[in-house]
């Protein structure tokens, strides 16, 4: 297998500057990973650029920083989420008889993480990594909740709203009609909004400001007939609930096997 030699001296210089209980010098760093005191230098300077490390301002030592950090923490997230959701998941399919996803925001998307489909032959199916335009009806209702509502409509406005089809919202203002509802009642409804023939109903998961992540119904309008929603909606925001409290728990106890779904 190859390995470019500067990205595996990058990694070894880090690897040893996350395991060490105290800052490391240049000198250390070459003397314990056998490195040209020159060479060190560089990727570590090049690292400190990235914001991967920092000098402890003392010594000119070398310590993690917020950077590596913070890509940890989202590489967790990107791993945790979806484990310790998908038993909820499991569980939200069998009451619904429908597909259900997990999705995470990033920027102007929707990253589909995880994904349960019924045993029905016709289903909608949604296949992880996937993405969808923040755009999207339900989605876009539920994400944009959290903010007031003249950051709501200033980022209306930057945005396009699409016609989608017959169905979709393109008027900033009744967008921010239909994202109060989602606030007030705690789940975001697509009715055909994004494609005909599909409905999809949203809740948040998660307690970060701004939401990190969200789950939804997804079917055939043929099936997610009217008198079925109002069951699906409390459906639904009960499964954002509960994997909300067993993120919450896992993550304030440290990383506690809570992904058997069992109650908190």
């Amino acid at each position: 297998m190859y390995r470019a030699p500067v990205l595996k001296k990058a990694i070894d210089i880090l690897r040893l500057i996350i395991r060490s209980p105290e800052a490391l010098g240049v000198s250390q760093i070459a003397r314990e990973l056998s490195l040209v005191k020159s060479t060190v230098l560089g990727v570590a300077k090049a690292l400190e650029g990235e914001g991967m490390i920092l000098q402890d301002g003392v010594g000119k030592r070398y310590v993690p920083g917020k950077a590596l950090l913070d890509l940890s923490r989202e590489a967790l997230k990107s791993v945790e989420l979806p484990t310790l959701a998908h038993p909820f998941l499991e569980r939200l399919v069998e009451a619904v008889d429908e597909t259900v996803c997990l999705g995470v925001r990033e920027d102007g998307e929707v990253r589909v993480v995880d994904v349960v489909e019924p045993r029905k032959e016709m289903k909608i199916t949604s296949p992880i990594d996937s993405r969808f335009p923040i755009s999207t009806a339900a989605l876009l209702k539920i994400f944009l909740t959290p903010l007031n509502n003249e950051e709501i409509l200033r980022f209306l406005r930057q945005i396009t709203l699409p016609a989608y089809t017959g169905n979709s919202i393109t008027s900033p203002e009744d967008m921010l009609q239909a994202i109060e509802h989602a606030r007030e009642t705690g789940y975001g409804l697509d009715l055909e909004e994004y494609h005909e023939g599909i409905r999809v109903v949203a809740a948040l998961v998660g307690t970060a400001r701004p939401p990190e992540a969200a789950i939804w119904i997804i079917g055939l309008a043929g099936s997610m007939v009217d008198r079925e929603l109002p069951s699906m909606i409390e459906q639904v925001k009960k499964t954002a609930e509960l994997i909300t409290t067993r993120l919450s728990l896992y993550r304030g106890r440290g990383r506690k096997d809570y992904a058997d779904g069992s109650q908190p």
